[in-house]
């Protein structure tokens, strides 16, 4: 791993001399003491900051505000909740910026949160703050100074993300130029634009230019500076292409002992430190060393992952946890690379359970924060959300030097002050491979998949690239971990095209082949270590999350679906959460909370002017489904024909039972036409925006009339989002491709079966194609009676499925009817 810099850290004592240069370095001291969880010291140098911002830009400029706004969380952190409650009181309102506002502190700002924003992985963002720093640079006219060479700096850390190189060498240079004619041969300045170059020549195979720079950085720095850790890393990745293991060692050492010596056992740039270190033991042959420096690595990121991934928007979220995809990467492949060593695997799936889903879990914990909390400021920051989740709200952009949209600024808000520190409990958890062994019942079994990319030593240079791969990792409650790579991502995902077309089509001859040869892929390895095993916890990552695992057959043509009960979870920390969790909502018992069932919506004559997606045809046979669900789950409220609009749905809160039977949808933008009567053969409208969560969702009253607005007929996976589903125990999505939704590695489907998880459920029974009507009421029908019988949904659906496929007229033995249904969420039972 390599390490760029923006503005450069400090560390000292006391507070600083007042200047826009020591604001800049103790701005990142501050970040750097944060980001390490060291929140009292942090504390510390941000009333130093505070005090500088104050003498530099005044009590009521917009920076000093933002500062001691951030101060306030620090202080909470740190435990000194009577000093952050005072320094509140004394925030003043705001002032607003004006073109007479110093230029110099707004263009330090800007370097600042492009610099915390690249390094949560947010490109983006940080692109954006830089155009808008160089627009200031250029309509004012400004001078050349040390501070505008660090606008250049910055700017080339961008384009250096985006790939440009060109550009980025370009802007280096003229930052270490400029910094030298305005700041003197030797200059902090300098040493940063130097390091970055170096960098830029190590990544792109220069190493005798790379050496060369990164050492003049090198000696611009001063001996104690602790930034010099970030050149003598990038000095070591020159000195181990260079096929120089023994200097190369040596530098990574020396960067570890300036961090620790400064920042502690826990500071981020430790976990680059670490992984190059066993980068080299592997080279070197010396595996066991290897893992232990892994695992430091790992060890050190998870521990700022817990701290960071409860700040920002879900794309800041998102981009921050792909900045760790090469050292997970590194991981799965240092255990692979071993597969008869506990060690080696137990290394690979603590890193997958420690990242994947990891988004969604905190987006899910702000939200249950916000949620059952009943504070003014958590109602207005619900009363934002739900605001902005509704049509016509301004999406998140995706263009340059343009402000957040609506969106993204709620999400963010979520996660500050108080909230951003109840999410980070949620996710401080370190969980490992043995605190998932101890969730498991006795009889079950997780099967964990990751899509990754094979990361092994091809020379001395920088690891060879290598095509995605899917891994898979089986754990008991006793026994051992077992471990496999499963085969090339592309060859499994054409077999799992070529199974979903097969399954989606009851007339298709092919489909039992392709089920065996992917059986064979994603279980047959496993066939020794599966013997005793009755209960199969399948956590899948990729096009594997559309996979039924119930339909494959083992090579004697047995199907899963009679060998194990299948349950699907985000990731094997679902189960160790699921163990702690509580109960429902607070002071809502099951008996209070009510089952609402929607079927068999009006969707409504066609309008003339031409439809929008359909025309919705009507879905009779769910007008039966939901009577007789009703009947079976006691004081259900059934919603039915002209009731079934969005409104009503949306006004649903906190209900113990939400089934829903009408048309579902998800797919490409483009016209949709239904023909025949299934629970959802429609896709989504033109007009929608280019976002999953747009693209899908559950089709209401209305539909057909073309209205448009908050009650539109169409109750999209976004609007889902904003649903108060708090401790929901069950939603059941009795529609076509419920299931569906754009498919992200590492973080699961992007659609109604994230939606209804943001929203608060705790379990989905969902589909995965388009579903006949009648068949689908039969299939409805059993699971309920099931659970009514004290079964746990997960058996309960197997037992329905097994009871339509082995019907006496063998009309439904198609996996077509029986199969498309899976449930996903809270492995635990529950009292219908």
């Amino acid at each position: 791993m390599l390490i760029s810099l923006g503005a450069g850290t400090a560390h000292a004592a006391d507070c600083p001399a007042n200047s826009q240069a020591a604001a800049l370095k103790l701005r990142e001291e501050v970040q750097a003491l944060s980001q390490a969880g060291r929140w009292a010291e942090a504390a510390q140098r941000g009333r130093c900051l505070v005090n500088m911002a104050t003498m530099l830009f005044g009590a009521t400029h917009a920076t000093t505000i933002n500062l001691k706004s951030e101060l306030v969380t620090l202080l909470r952190r740190s435990g000194d909740a009577s000093g952050a409650a005072a320094l509140e009181r004394e925030l003043p309102r705001p002032a607003s910026a004006s073109a007479d506002e110093s230029a110099d502190s707004a263009l330090t700002q800007l370097i600042v949160e492009s610099k915390a924003l690249q390094d949560r992985g947010d490109i983006e963002g940080a692109g954006d703050r830089c155009i808008v720093a160089r627009r200031i640079v250029e309509e004012r006219k400004l001078p050349e100074s040390v501070l505008v060479a660090a606008v250049l700096n910055e700017c080339g850390r961008v384009f250096e993300a985006l790939g440009n190189y060109k550009m980025a060498e370009q802007r280096y240079k003229e930052s270490d130029a400029m910094a030298r004619r305005t700041g003197g041969p030797r200059n902090q300045q300098s040493s940063v634009a130097l390091n970055n170059l170096g960098l830029l020549y190590w990544k792109t195979s220069q190493y005798d230019k790379a050496a060369v720079a990164l050492q003049q950085s090198l000696e611009m720095a001063d001996t104690g500076d602790p930034d010099r850790a970030a050149t003598l890393v990038n000095l070591g990745l020159v000195e181990g292409a260079l096929g120089h293991a023994d200097e190369a060692r040596r530098r990574y050492e020396e960067a570890r002992a300036l961090v620790l010596q400064h920042y502690g056992p826990d500071h981020p740039r430790l976990a680059f430190i670490y992984d190059n270190l066993a980068a080299l033991e592997w080279r070197a042959g010396r595996l066991a060393q290897a893992v232990q420096q892994q695992r430091e690595a790992n060890r050190v990121a998870e521990h700022n992952i817990a701290a960071v991934i409860a700040i920002g928007s879900e794309r800041q979220k998102l981009a921050y946890m792909r900045s760790f995809t090469d050292q997970s990467d590194a991981s799965v492949s240092l255990g692979l690379a071993m597969p008869g060593d506990a060690r080696h695997g137990a290394l690979a799936l603590d890193a997958v359970l420690q990242r994947k889903g990891r988004v969604l879990s905190a987006l899910a914990a702000s939200l249950d924060r916000v949620r059952r909390r009943s504070s003014a400021a958590d109602a207005e920051v619900w009363t934002a959300f739900v605001r902005s989740r509704q049509p016509g709200t301004q999406a998140p952009v995706s263009g340059r030097a343009k402000a957040p949209g609506e969106r993204e600024q709620v999400e963010a808000l979520l996660a500050r002050g108080e909230g951003a520190d109840v999410a980070a409990e949620d996710l401080v958890r370190n969980v490992d491979m043995n605190q998932v062994r101890r969730a498991l019942g006795v009889g079950s079994a997780l099967l964990e998949f990751v899509a990754y990319q094979s990361r092994a030593p091809a020379g001395p240079g920088p690891f060879a690239a290598s095509p995605p791969r899917y891994a898979a990792f089986l754990l008991k409650r006793e026994g051992d971990l077992v471990w496999v790579d499963i085969g090339a991502r592309a060859d499994v995902d054409r077999l799992v095209s070529d199974l979903r077309a097969g399954l989606a089509n009851p007339r298709a001859t092919y489909t039992r082949h392709i089920a065996r040869n992917l059986y064979g892929e994603l279980l047959g390895k496993f066939e020794r270590a599966l013997t005793g095993i009755e209960r199969l916890y399948v956590a899948p990552d990729g096009a594997l999350n559309l996979v039924p695992i119930a339909a494959l057959q083992d090579a004697n043509g047995r199907a899963v679906l009679d060998r194990f009960v299948v349950a699907y979870l985000s990731s094997g920390r679902d189960l160790v959460r699921s163990a702690a969790a509580k109960g429902g909502p607070a002071g809502v018992g099951v008996a209070q909370r009510r089952s609402v069932i929607v079927a068999n919506p009006e969707f409504g004559a066609v309008s003339g002017g031409g439809v929008r997606c359909g025309p919705f045809l009507p879905l009779h046979g769910t007008q039966g489904e939901g009577t007789a669900i009703a009947s079976l789950l006691p004081g259900a409220q059934l919603i039915t024909d002209l009731g079934a609009t969005e409104t009503a749905v949306k006004g649903v809160q906190r209900p113990h039972v939400l089934h829903m039977a009408t048309h579902g949808y998800f797919g490409p933008l483009a016209n949709c036409n239904t023909t025949a009567p299934t629970a959802g053969a429609v896709e989504a409208d033109t007009t929608r925006e280019n976002d999953p969560l747009q693209r899908s969702g559950l089709v209401l009253a209305g539909a057909n009339h073309l209205a448009s607005g908050r009650d539109d007929g169409l109750l999209t996976s976004m609007e889902v989002t904003a649903m108060d589903l708090t401790g929901t125990d069950l939603v059941v999505l009795s529609a076509c491709d419920s299931g569906l939704g754009d498919v992200v590695a590492g973080e699961g489907v992007f659609g109604l079966r994230r939606a209804f998880e943001l929203a608060g459920a705790r379990r989905q029974v969902m589909s995965l194609w388009k579903v006949p009507d009648a068949e689908t009421a039969r299939l409805m029908r059993g699971f309920y009676a099931a659970l009514k019988a004290g079964q746990d949904p997960a058996r309960a659906l197997a037992q329905a499925q097994r009871d339509l496929r082995d019907d006496p007229t063998g009309h439904f033995s198609a996996p077509f009817y029986w199969a498309t249904f899976i449930v996903s969420g809270d492995p635990r039972p529950f009292v219908p």
